[in-house]
């Protein structure tokens, strides 16, 4: 039945009707006027007029006629059509065309915003956003270097938007109108004849008081205030400037010496109480005026020849009584200045000699009671009641026992014990502070970069001694009793006595561990390993963790394939020694722990290793790592040890010819560390080497390996560490890499361009773009600019193809200056730095 009520139909209930307007269901109609009746409830008896059809004709035929009789369609009716233009209405009854050009056409047909943007040029804009950086008269101002997508200026009240390849007028600023803010009048009266005239949504006036400036406020009359206004609102002062203590701004200065002239702010022209200060370029020949008003000394009187002097600093104060500019502070310029220093340094020089003089004669006085002890060869500088020397200065045949000696408290030596390492007696090198129920097992793996640089050719100045003097005692350790697989001459097994050894060699499982022992780096070389032990717990103490100490080994082959590292024999050679190795450190380790009743823990394996692998192709080296850290983390479970043992990756530096093979093995490491497999410790490429080829010195091997121990105490700290390649974004010509993986307390900075002297490394400071070549670079905070010649295709940083071969060459091929700003001093090589270096990459765009 609904189907055949309309809308126009009448509903009547009660003797009372209404139209309909709509019909929305079997049980509901919607009527034109509210329904003025009694509701209807279930049951009850309704009817339904139905409007005839000619009715309903007759009433759309009175619309079409009042639609005709408004006078729109008529308007429109008398507009002459042509090409290119648009109808729209200026008034009631009244229409004209306006021109409507192809692109207003196109861009009035675009679907989104976005094409919108495209078709003005503007599409690059809408990941960017807009900053404005300031204002210009005219275009010709604006930048044409150094400019980025979304830079925003104001030109004469348009905005100016650089789109990546020129500048795009966007058109003015335009908007609705802001709210009626402060409104100022140059003097209380002006005020006060200005009320009739303020907006009711004025909140604020700034008014002119004699010498304050005002800040009233509608309807509040604080204490001490009367109203602005003797009728209507009341105006409570807010806020009081004694223009007194104020010096106000002048433009468009000139004139002559003795005729000053000077554009004041409007509002402040000749006012009672105005201060300035001028800076005269010229000395007055007589009487001087500032717009023809007097200039006065502070007396009162008129200037004469002179008193104005190039160059210092004259404060005036515009005068009521006299109608002139009066002096209110002595003049002070760099003559001043000059004679206050020189005399400042007379009298200094003066007291110093008194003092030195003092000095000398409290020497010659407090030298007589000196007494002499023990032979002459100590002098007492403090004795007690009973004569007794408390404070002495030794003097002995070898300068190293000469100095101030002292007898100390057994509180002095119970404070110092921790540091000490001692129980309160004395002595000791600050073992106290390790941990006295855990060992910690980091060892190293890798080829020759593994096992480490020459001593004694490398740190002249620094032998094996000195450096294992600066370890702290029981800090780095290694295992006892072990020996190599092979035997010496007589048929006896070889000891291992320094943690680079037993490499290739192999251990001799059938000799057991007989305990632990300090880390010793080898005899001529200083391994990857040893560096790592002695130095981590030193940071970890800097960051306020645990010092726990360190059983290390290194199980590195020189020229070892990384087939060979793993646990595979169907792999590489077939050898196993150096996981072999690696297996027997762990469950000596273990054996050593449970006897002393300690928890082991691995929380860290380190990785040296990547030359060998230069020719791999692409993806090979990935899936190496990926086996290899998941084979070593299950032993080390299944051996019941704790620790995730997170692999830390020395990223390879490439050699010193990297122009045949494709050295995919970078970066990988970089994509293993990236996917969390890892930490990438340290880039090799900043380091020097030693042959012309690849290797590291030992000073070499040490700067990286105490950079690793750095790493890894951070990372325990929770710190992040590994520096992922950069976010690029290309616009027009230009790259933008934004390394978002730095941490909050550094920033990107370039490296003294020295350490290459120019060779390998242009002043781009290593990056390389595919499509084009770099024209220009800007380092921001954490972005790297990089102005290219055409846009870009891709991007690689320390990663050239060169060869650098020859005589003096210090570094390998892949070169690089970018670092962050966080840097250390080295604790193993005194004089030296630890840097942050950004990680080789290569990404296409």
């Amino acid at each position: 039945m609904s189907s055949q009520i309309r809308p126009g139909d009448v509903f009547e209930l009660g003797g009372l009707t209404a139209s309909i307007e709509s019909v929305d269901s079997n049980i509901q109609l919607t009527l034109v006027r509210p329904w003025a009746g009694p509701l209807p409830v279930a049951g009850a008896q309704y009817e339904v007029r139905f409007t005839s059809d000619a009715v309903r004709v007759m009433a759309s035929a009175r619309t079409v006629q009042q639609i005709l009789e408004s006078g729109n369609l008529p308007a429109l009716a008398n507009l002459d059509s042509a090409s290119d233009q648009l109808p729209y209405f200026n008034g009631p009854n009244s229409a004209v065309t306006t021109a409507i050009t192809a692109l207003a056409r196109e861009l009035l047909s675009q679907p989104t915003t976005q094409a919108m943007r495209t078709i003005l040029g503007l599409s690059s804009l809408t990941s960017v956003g807009l900053r404005i950086l300031g204002s210009f008269s005219n275009i010709g101002q604006l930048p044409t270097e150094n400019r980025l997508i979304g830079d925003t200026y104001l030109v004469n009240g348009s905005v100016q938007i650089f789109n990546g390849t020129g500048w795009t007028n966007a058109g003015p600023i335009v908007g609705p109108a802001g709210v009626d803010g402060i409104q100022v009048f140059s003097t209380r009266a002006a005020a006060i004849n200005g009320a009739p005239l303020l907006n009711t949504n004025v909140p604020n006036l700034m008014i002119r008081n004699m010498t304050a400036l005002e800040v009233r406020q509608r309807n509040v009359n604080t204490a001490g205030t009367d109203p602005l206004f003797s009728t209507g609102d009341g105006w409570g002062t807010t806020l009081r400037l004694n223009m007194n203590d104020m010096f106000i701004p002048v433009s468009a200065v000139g004139g002559t010496a003795n005729a000053i002239t000077a554009t004041f702010p409007p509002a402040l022209t000749n006012s009672v109480g105005t201060r300035l200060s001028i800076i005269p370029i010229a000395a007055n020949t007589g009487p001087a005026t500032l717009n023809g008003v007097q200039l006065r000394d502070m007396n009162g009187v008129v200037l004469t020849e002179g008193a104005l002097m190039p160059g210092r600093v004259y404060q005036f104060e515009r005068m009521a009584a006299i109608n002139a500019w009066q002096m209110v502070a002595e003049p002070f310029g760099r003559a001043d200045a000059t004679a206050l220093v020189n005399s400042l340094i007379g009298s200094f020089q003066a007291n110093l000699a008194a003092v030195a003089s003092s000095v000398a004669n409290v020497q010659t006085e407090i030298a007589a009671p000196f007494q002499a002890l023990a032979g002459g060869s100590v002098i007492a500088l403090a004795t007690d009641g009973e004569d007794k020397a408390l404070i002495v200065w030794r003097t002995e045949a070898d300068e190293a026992d000469s100095g101030l000696d002292a007898h100390m408290s057994r509180t002095f030596w119970q404070r110092g014990a921790p540091y000490l390492g001692s129980s309160g007696g004395g002595g000791g090198t600050g073992s106290a502070l390790l941990s006295t129920t855990a060992l910690d097992l980091i060892t190293v793996n890798g080829q020759s970069l593994s096992v480490g640089g020459d001593i004694p050719t490398s740190l002249p100045a620094v032998n094996r001694a000195q450096l294992i003097a600066r370890a702290r005692v029981g800090a780095a350790l290694m295992l006892q009793g072990t020996a190599r697989g092979d035997n010496d001459a007589n048929g006896n097994p070889i000891p291992i006595s320094t943690v680079d050894m037993p490499r290739s060699q192999g251990y001799n499982t059938g000799v057991q561990a007989t305990g632990l022992g300090p880390a010793m780096p080898g005899s001529t070389v200083v391994t990857s390993a040893w560096p790592m032990a002695a130095a981590i717990n030193e940071y970890r103490l800097a960051l306020g963790l645990q010092m726990v100490p360190v059983i290390t080994q290194c199980h590195g082959i020189s020229g070892v394939s990384a087939d060979d590292m793993d646990n595979d024999p169907a792999t590489g050679t077939g050898s196993l020694t150096i996981w072999n190795n690696a297996m027997f450190v762990l469950d000596q380790a273990k054996l050593q722990a449970q006897a002393a009743n300690k928890l082991l823990r691995v929380p860290f394996h380190s990785i040296d290793h990547g030359t060998h692998a230069q020719s791999w192709a692409a993806g090979r080296y990935l899936a190496f790592m990926w086996k290899y850290s998941r084979d070593y983390q299950a032993a080390v479970r299944a051996k019941g040890i704790e620790g995730a043992a997170v692999m830390l990756i020395d990223q390879a530096g490439g050699n010193s010819n990297t122009l045949t093979p494709a050295w995919e093995v970078v970066d990988e490491q970089l994509q293993f560390c990236e996917a969390g497999g890892g930490v990438l410790a340290v880039p090799q490429y900043p380091f020097e080497i030693a042959d012309d080829n690849v290797h590291p010195d030992a000073h070499a091997t040490i700067l990286y390996s105490e950079t690793r121990a750095w790493c890894a105490a951070e990372v325990q700290a929770g710190n992040r560490w590994t520096i992922r390649r950069p976010v690029p974004s290309v616009i027009g010509n230009t790259l933008v890499l934004t390394f978002d993986s730095l941490r909050e307390d550094e920033y990107l900075m370039s490296h003294d361009p020295a350490k290459y002297s120019g060779v390998g490394i242009d002043a781009y400071l290593g990056l390389q773009i595919g499509g084009g070549t770099i024209t220009g670079i800007d380092i921001r905070g954490r972005q790297v600019v990089l102005t290219c010649s055409s846009a870009p295709t891709s991007v690689r940083y320390a990663y050239q193809s060169q060869d650098v071969r020859g005589a003096g060459n210090r570094f390998n091929a892949h070169r690089g200056l970018l670092r962050t700003s966080l840097t250390k001093p080295s604790l193993l090589l005194p004089g030296q730095t630890l840097h942050r270096w950004v990680n080789s990459f290569k990404m296409a765009l």
